[in-house]
């Protein structure tokens, strides 16, 4: 596969669906056409997404990315969502960081999980496809200058736990959904005393997942 393969993969993405909020949606004909190919090619499509991602993973890019920049996850997601969009807004937002999305609902997370999830349909086996790069947030260290300590007053840290809270409650429907229940056991474990009737059932639902796959087979 080459680069222009994968952005020609990447052109198979609904995005209408995508810029409507509908990830699974916007997902369907790419894992389509991700299945149709060899599994080292579909390797190779989350090695270059990874790549992608880390043109994008700096410092300046956070800054233009609005509310998105100010988490790790967020900041992922908003990523994702310029990949997602295309090469011709990808390229647009490496060379121009302003040209980042500034909403928060311009996120792709389920970009990530793709080609694992199709390689696993197609081979049966679910592993963990290791790339060159990280795609997580400040794995790209030039460009990510050292930024001095800031002391959080109470107020502050405060307005940060309710911003945390407020983001692990949009991704957590999404992971649930896909079946990711250590990740929504991560996401909403910080909070359980104040998660609503919903999000509890959500959380305990998760973690029955997790002991249920933990009990050895008879």
């Amino acid at each position: 596969m080459t680069e222009d393969d994968f952005w020609q993969l990447i052109e198979t993405l609904d995005t209408y669906a995508l810029r409507s909020g509908d990830e699974d949606g916007a997902l369907k004909p790419l894992s389509e056409a991700l299945s149709r190919l060899v599994p080292v090619d579909i390797e190779q499509f989350q090695e270059y997404l990874a790549q992608s991602l880390y043109q994008l993973d700096g410092e300046e890019y956070a800054d233009n990315a609005g509310e998105s920049g100010e988490s790790g996850d967020g900041f992922l997601y908003c990523r994702c969502f310029v990949v997602g969009c295309g090469r011709d807004m990808f390229e647009a937002a490496v060379a121009d960081p302003t040209r980042m999305p500034k909403s928060l609902d311009h996120w792709f997370e389920a970009i990530l999980y793709c080609a694992g999830e199709v390689l696993a349909n197609v081979t049966g086996e679910d592993r963990h496809i290791e790339t060159s790069v990280s795609y997580e947030t400040g794995a790209n260290s030039d460009r990510w200058p050292d930024r001095p300590v800031i002391e959080l007053t109470p107020a502050q840290i405060a307005e940060k736990y309710e911003v945390d809270y407020q983001r692990a409650l949009s991704s957590v429907v999404h992971a649930s959904r896909r079946g990711n229940y250590r990740y929504v056991i991560e996401l909403l474990s910080p909070y359980t005393e104040r998660l609503s009737q919903k999000f509890r059932r959500m959380l305990d639902d998760a973690r029955l997942q997790i002991e249920s796959e933990a009990q050895p087979e008879e």
